[in-house]
């Protein structure tokens, strides 16, 4: 059976497929990057991991006070960080649960030259180390700083962040560079979100940042990140982009959106 939509001015055909076929199609769609686990910041020896540029904790984080208590008793091991095979693709839900699995122990320590690892990997205890680790990146969990967090994400408007997105600041001045993850919106306006970072001051926290603070960062959305599929979720498939090849996707009723696999 097929369904008709208006997209970008012209029809594509939609053909419907069961959820069990979604979710396989979802699950088996290979990653942005190469089937070759990116290593690239280290060598044989692991000396260019262990040199891996960090992001040094912010000097202040706005509306945040220091912690009185001491940091939670978690196991850390020094940098380089263990390596996390491929990219991996990643629902919105699940970069949210993974963010929070470093909350959940009271915290992880923050360092620049250590590695935290639990069930979803091994990775620095810096702010990127951790945004690394929600969106599930590849390779040494060591490589990854805000300098090069664009390797694996894409600029998208203040008006389209979503859970598992972030918010970048990568100016190149180390007390500026921070990265944290989004979770949603504190108010109505979408001004002041609600996020989970890694921080110096306060280890891994949630909090809600102020609109001032937030307009100073970039959001940035991971070039793998999926949708979460709802009950209600059609699910469809079809050529998109007139290439001649068919690609999944859903529809959702209450909110009258395509959320395609391009």
């Amino acid at each position: 059976m097929h369904s008709y939509a208006r997209r970008g001015g012209w029809w594509a055909r939609r053909s419907l497929v069961p959820v069990a076929v979604l979710a396989a199609a979802l699950a088996s769609t290979p990653t942005v990057a190469s089937a070759t686990p990116d290593t690239s910041a280290v060598d044989a020896a692991g000396t260019a991991a262990a040199a891996a540029p960090g992001d040094p904790a912010l000097p202040d984080y706005p509306g945040l006070t220091p912690r009185s208590r001491a940091s939670a008793a978690v196991s850390t091991t020094p940098i380089p960080c263990g390596n996390n095979g491929s990219d991996k693709n990643m629902q919105r839900s699940d970069a949210v649960k993974r963010a929070r699995s470093w909350l959940s122990v009271g915290g992880v320590p923050y360092s620049q030259n250590r590695c935290y690892e639990n069930q979803y990997g091994d990775y620095r205890t810096d702010c990127s180390g951790f945004v690394a680790m929600a969106w599930g990146l590849g390779g040494s969990g060591s490589s990854f700083w805000t300098g090069n967090l664009d390797s694996r994400s894409h600029t998208i408007s203040r008006g389209d962040l979503a859970p598992g997105d972030a918010l970048l600041r990568h100016t190149g001045d180390t007390s500026e560079n921070h990265v944290a993850l989004f979770v949603k919106w504190s108010d109505s306006a979408h001004t002041a979100p609600v996020v989970i970072e890694q921080t110096g001051s306060s280890d891994t926290i949630e909090r809600t940042w102020t609109s001032s603070y937030a307009s100073l960062y970039t959001p940035v959305r991971y070039d793998n990140i999926l949708e979460d599929v709802s009950p209600e979720d059609v699910p469809i498939s079809g050529d998109w982009n007139n290439d001649g090849i068919d690609t999944v996707g859903v529809f959702r009723p209450s909110n009258s959106t395509f959320y395609l696999r391009d």
